[in-house]
């Protein structure tokens, strides 16, 4: 696997940057990147049986794996000694106690944080994080920010919660933001995510604001050809975040109440983070000033340039509003970012108890910030440069439709993967009318390709199966195994709205952390957060795909052709 170039990287950067700076800062990070390269393994895994699939990530990681004979971190000279260099170099990557300075190249593209690990909590269950939401608006002071794709129709509840967090507390300002198509989609009864929070800008109109993200591609031409629910594949409002004065939850749910009943996702808590939440405050505000704004009798008014009838002009001012937001806050993170480390003992700190670290990863190609998108490569060859300490990444999408870059890197990458994606029934897609009904086979179709066509013998799909529930998590673990149990612990992960797809790269907006730990205690959170989630899963092999209820339809096929980036 190449090393993501520098000076490419810096091209993509929607950050100002004096040249002197990038000029030190580049021969600074070739140097980090080059020290930590360590030679590649390549892990024989083994299948098992789905009897015992519950226990799958804990029994896979406590029997030892014999090496291959091509394993590359045994290097041997001629005498048949192993080359002393390359067993300190062993030596310093297994006993690692800290991974942060390994992540270096990455502090010096994008906004750092440093979080309190102690006040971080994972939420397995979806009835778990809409308690979360509604205790966090309740006892919120000063600010409620709500991002989603949608609001249910018929989350009456989580309205009124506002309404009495509201009517509470004078001080409370809220924020809704969501996408204009699906927000304003009506059901059979004229009802939206519209209608639902018009009420509270009735009620407070100086202190509840309600904006609407349209898309750029879909100009009124178009708008005026295609119907509702079809005109959605051009591009959305994807990122899920919830603000609660100095606490966030980052997921990738929506909020409707079968995220919270029955459609299992990802929902991580994180308490008193306020430079984070500041971000994604100001990230929110960002976008709001670009999007339609809800005004009192449901009229939707443009803050600036109109995306439908002027998308050109829309794309400047949206590219130089995000690229002002970018370029301050990374400024503002500098007294992370300007630590120089030379050792391993010399720990990026904002404080002297900084354990965990959080990088935002933007992306929204439709509007040239490509965050996700540019950093990913880096993140995967940081892991694969080190694969003698990191033993296993685990990856998990509703939707799984990868790129051909991304599934590059999982094939190239010399660690065990695992992929957990919805099995067709567990597709919300599933048995749908119409058109809708041939999604689930889509997937199915993209997910045979990634397991026929993998060259890495590592590679296991896994897929959801729970009756009377649906799959919507995504994330992606990077995992060691523990020197005394044995056990695999994550200690980096990725986690937000993205499905690692082709449209959360190229079409919809989205918003994703990476999390770096040493906390042994998160780390045990997040390997039991895995566990639940295979809790409801089997292995797919060749037999799945033989199946007749898995059968591609020709005009499946033709189309995954033609509009690979609208799924």
């Amino acid at each position: 696997m190449s090393i993501l170039c520098k000076q490419d990287s810096l091209k993509l950067q929607p950050i100002n940057i004096s040249s002197s700076f990038i000029t030190k800062k580049k021969h600074l990070e070739i140097s980090l990147i080059q020290g930590n390269i360590i030679q590649n393994s390549l892990i024989q895994g083994t299948i098992i049986n789905n009897l015992i699939q519950k226990n799958f990530y804990s029994e896979k990681v406590s029997t030892h794996k014999e090496k291959s004979k091509t394993d590359k971190n045994i290097i041997i000279n001629k005498s048949g000694v192993k080359d002393e260099k390359e067993v300190k170099k062993e030596n310093f990557s297994i006993n690692r106690k800290t991974i942060l300075p390994l992540f270096k190249p990455l502090y010096n593209e994008s906004a750092v944080f440093s979080v309190d690990s102690s006040k971080i909590q994972i939420i397995n269950q979806p009835t778990d994080y809409y308690n979360k939401i509604k205790e966090q608006i309740l006892n919120a002071k000063h600010r409620v920010v709500l991002t989603a794709l949608y609001i249910g129709i018929d989350q009456v509840d989580l309205v009124q919660t506002l309404h009495k967090a509201l009517s509470k507390c004078e001080s409370l300002r809220v924020t809704i933001l969501l996408d204009c198509l699906r927000g304003t989609r009506t059901s059979n009864s004229g009802e939206s995510s519209v209608t639902l929070v018009a009420p509270l800008v009735t009620a407070f109109p100086d202190r509840v604001e309600v904006a609407l993200y349209h898309t750029p591609e879909l100009t009124k031409p178009l708008k005026m050809i295609l119907p509702q629910r079809v005109n959605e594949i051009l591009g959305l409002f994807h990122a899920k975040i919830v603000i609660a004065d100095d606490n966030i939850l980052l997921a990738g749910a929506n909020l409707s109440t079968d995220y919270f009943v029955n459609r299992q996702d990802r929902y991580v808590f994180f308490g008193g983070a306020t430079s984070l939440s500041d971000y994604f405050y100001d990230l929110a505000n960002t976008l709001t000033k670009i999007s339609y704004q809800l005004a009192p009798h449901h009229t939707l008014i443009p803050s600036g340039p109109d995306p439908t009838t002027n998308p050109y002009q829309f794309r400047k001012t949206a590219f130089h509003a995000l690229n002002s937001f970018l370029t301050n806050w990374y400024a503002k993170t500098q007294p992370l970012q300007k630590v120089e480390m030379k050792t391993e003992q010399e720990i990026p700190k904002l404080s002297k108890d900084t354990d965990t670290i959080i990088i935002p990863m933007l992306q929204m190609k439709q509007l040239q910030i490509q965050e996700n998108e540019r950093l990913m490569d880096v993140i995967m060859n940081i892991i694969d440069s080190n694969s003698d300490y990191w033993k296993n990444i685990f990856i998990t999408s509703g939707y799984l439709n990868f790129t051909n870059e991304f599934k590059k890197l999982l094939d190239e990458i010399h660690t065990d993967v695992d992929i957990l994606c919805a099995a067709p029934q567990a597709n919300s897609f599933y048995k749908g009318a119409g058109l809708s009904g041939y999604i689930p086979a889509v997937y199915t179709y993209f997910e045979r390709k990634i397991h026929d066509e993998t060259s890495n013998k590592g590679l296991k799909i896994h897929e959801y199966v729970r009756p009377g529930w649906t799959y919507h998590a995504k994330g992606l673990w990077a995992s060691y195994r523990d020197s005394e149990t044995g056990e695999l612990l994550p200690n980096v992960t990725i986690l937000g709205s993205t499905n690692f797809g082709r449209r959360s790269m190229k079409r919809d907006i989205e918003a994703q952390v990476l999390m770096i730990t040493d906390n042994k205690k998160l780390q045990k959170e997040m390997a039991n957060e895995i566990k639940n989630l295979l809790n409801y899963t089997v292995i797919v092999n060749n037999e799945t795909f033989k199946k007749q209820e898995r059968h591609i339809p020709l005009q499946v096929k033709l189309s995954t052709k033609f509009f690979q980036s609208m799924f």
